[in-house]
């Protein structure tokens, strides 16, 4: 709890891995993850609330600056369970393979054009 709540996390790297190592081996079609999100911050509160910041760069002026979600560990605090979606429209249940001081790498199985994939996301502070 204490590291993922420490500070606020930024989009670091992001590809498509062969595995759960995650070890990105391809990296994402265009697109996937646009510019105007890779500024965003996302910040976990220790009591299941968060927020998501769009950043200095927004996708979309008319979309509000911050959004707020809920979130909560689970699988003994390997996974992260939201409802909402969080970064690049990934909420549900994400993996964590890692998680340090700088770094938070989560994974997810997702079908991106129509293909089974494993997304690799890397966050920083």
């Amino acid at each position: 709890m204490q590291l993922i709540t420490q500070a606020s996390w930024k989009y670091d790297t992001a590809g498509i891995g062969a595995d759960n190592s995650g070890t990105i081996v391809t990296s994402l079609p265009p697109g996937i993850i646009k510019d105007c999100q890779k500024d965003n911050t996302i910040t976990f509160m220790s009591n299941g609330t968060g927020t998501e910041d769009e950043g200095p760069t927004k996708c979309d002026s008319a979309s509000p600056q911050t959004t707020n979600f809920t979130w909560s560990f689970a699988a003994n605090q390997t996974e992260i369970v939201s409802t909402d979606s969080l970064f690049v429209a990934i909420g549900d249940t994400l993996t964590i393979t890692s998680l340090t001081t700088t770094q938070l790498h989560l994974l997810r199985q997702l079908v991106i054009q129509n293909i089974p994939v494993i997304l690799d996301l890397y966050l920083k502070h």
